[in-house]
């Protein structure tokens, strides 16, 4: 589903899109995405609200970055944050409006 779909969703089960704190945590998360063969996915990241000022759908801060080379680029309005992008597996910005499988977090 496209990003804000993917938000909603997470909301309707207690959760938001996973943020990334730590190589750890986005190691563990990668790991959920490992049986599908590293799919890109949508994380909680987005700078739609103003662009290049990244932060988490969750509210937590935007200490960890993981993005790819050369990225974010906001090629033709980029806002939103997918996972295991190409070799490196890294993080790139793509078009919200795109459909990508997602990674919900809840605190427990």
């Amino acid at each position: 589903m496209n990003w804000a779909n993917a938000e909603i969703n997470c909301l309707y089960m207690g959760a938001h899109l996973a943020s990334v704190h730590s190589w750890w945590e986005y190691h563990q998360i990668q790991r959920l995405t490992a049986p599908y063969g590293y799919r890109e996915a949508w994380l909680g990241g987005t700078d739609a609200a103003y662009e290049g000022v990244w932060f988490w759908s969750d509210g937590s801060r935007f200490d960890y970055r993981r993005w790819c080379s050369g990225e974010p680029n906001n090629m033709f309005f980029q806002h939103c944050l997918q996972m295991n992008y190409r070799g490196p597996k890294c993080w790139d910005d793509l078009w919200c409006s795109y459909h990508r499988p997602s990674v919900c977090a809840m605190e427990i």
